[in-house]
This record gives structure tokens, sequence and C-alpha cells, in this order.
């Protein structure tokens, strides 16, 4: 999870929960592992996940590519092959993503179309309007490290 202080992390971490729940899995609160958005942090707290033997998992969800690119550093430094022992998914679709070896699952936002709603709900607040919330549409960007290429 990146930084709560930015709204987006809310709506990121409720979408989690919410497809969880949706699956029949029970949201636990210890799996959230806080991070900037930095590849440097992302490579530091995956220490957390390979060095505490009670900490199990077989995926990882990073909410930047940027962490994920970090995550999976410390990952290949660990000996730990992706896709095969951990599964990686990102969120952006940065350009590095299809260059990391395995090229990094994400999720990719429309940025363009974001910057188009921005500006709107700018022009609306200008215009005394009430602004409400805007859900952005993603794709899934299937690549190798999810282990489902």
């Amino acid at each position: 999870m990146g930084d709560a202080r930015h709204p987006e992390m809310e709506h990121r971490l409720d979408g989690y929960s919410d497809a969880l729940r949706d699956a029949g899995i029970p949201f636990d609160a210890n799996l959230i592992i806080p991070t900037d958005f930095s590849r440097s942090d992302g490579y530091m707290k995956t220490d957390h996940i390979i060095l505490d033997p009670t900490f199990k998992c077989d995926a990882i969800f990073a909410v930047s590519d940027n962490i994920a690119l970090g995550v999976m550093k410390r990952l290949a430094e660990a000996e730990v092959k992706v896709p095969e022992e951990i599964a990686i998914v990102g969120f952006d679709d940065n350009p590095l993503a299809v260059f990391a070896t395995p090229g990094i699952t994400t999720v990719r936002q429309d940025i363009r179309l974001g910057g188009k709603l921005l500006v709107r709900n700018l022009i609306d607040i200008i215009d005394g309007k009430t602004v409400g919330h805007v859900a952005m549409p993603v794709e899934v960007i299937v690549r190798e490290s999810c282990g489902n290429a």
C-alpha cells in the first residue's frame, strides 16, 4: 500500500477488500505493507516478506510498478523465483514494466482520460458545483510476472 494520505490509496484498498469479499477470502490487515511509491522502499519492504518465516504469500500486488520493480530486484537477490515461487502484479503500466525480467503484469489506467476528468472537475469546482468521486476505468495487462502470460 502506498501513502495512506493519498485518496487513491483509500480507493485501491477498498477495491482490494471488495475483491477479497467477492471471492470469499477474509481481509487480513497484516498482509498490507505500507510503502512510499519508490523502488527502494519496495526493495526494502520485501525483506518483511522473505525474512519473516511466519509471513507466507504466493503473490504480491504492488500499488505501483515502481514498487513492483524494487520487490522483484530484492526477490531476485534472495533467489526467489518470479513467478514460479511468487507472483507479482503492479499498477500504472509504467513503461519499464514491459522491460523487467519477467515482464510485470500490471493494471493500466487511461491517463489521458484521467487528465480530462481532472480538468472537468476543476472547472466544475470553479463554477461552484459539487464534485463527486469518479472511478477510472482500468485494464489488466497480463505479462509473465503473474505466471499466466
